[in-house]
């Protein structure tokens, strides 16, 4: 039934066609980039992102709320751009991609996409509003595709250093836990994590 082909074994070794669930940071290209809108008027930039070995990870970065106000984002943006030595996103084009299991119709920026990059992601376990556990990938941090370097690494001219402690940081944490006890009401003092925007769009599936 069947004979032997060496170039199918080579692509059947590989984990190609799946998504990325571990901690790490892994080498490939982005392969879409695109600007959304929240349901509250937060701005955002999508980003899809492909494995060397053809595993997925999509990631968003909030850049501005609805009021103007610039937030995090913006700055994790900036440091994609220079570790792909992008100057500008340049012109928007109309697309479609996928968020949430819907389509929607988006501005792609086609200038960003298929630059190569390294991408530190972590897994993290949350708590969605119906109660249930889910996990996640967080975006942690990029790096140049070739060199290692980290953005200001890339633009000071220095060495590569910040991708090993990124590396030893995920291998300490694997699983970042942001669950939270769902029965008990938040108290003055007690904040969300990280970013502020857990679930913003009101698609997300729980």
């Amino acid at each position: 039934m069947f004979e032997f082909d060496k170039e199918a074994a080579l692509e059947g070794a590989k984990t190609g066609g799946s998504y990325i669930n571990e901690s790490g940071v892994y080498k490939g290209k982005l392969t879409k980039v695109y600007a959304f809108e929240s349901k509250s008027g937060t701005k955002g930039i999508g980003f899809e992102f492909e494995s060397d070995d053809g595993q997925k990870a999509n990631f968003d970065l909030y850049y501005k709320k609805a009021n103007g106000e610039q937030i995090f984002g913006y700055n994790r943006v900036q440091s994609i751009m220079a570790v792909t030595k992008t100057r500008s996103f340049g012109e928007r084009v109309d697309c479609t991609v996928t968020r949430f299991k819907k389509e929607a119709d988006v501005k792609c920026f086609p200038a960003i996409e298929g630059k190569k990059i390294q991408i530190a992601f972590q897994k993290t376990l949350v708590t969605g509003v119906d109660g249930g556990e889910y996990e996640n990938l967080d975006y942690v941090a990029s790096f140049n595709y070739d060199t290692g370097q980290a953005a200001d690494e890339q633009l000071e001219d220095k060495p590569a250093k910040r991708i090993e402690s990124v590396k030893a940081m995920l291998e300490r944490n694997p699983v970042k836990d942001k669950r939270k006890p769902v029965s008990i009401p938040k108290t003055a003092g007690v904040t969300d994590d990280d970013d502020g925007f857990p679930f913003e769009d009101d698609d997300v599936p729980f």
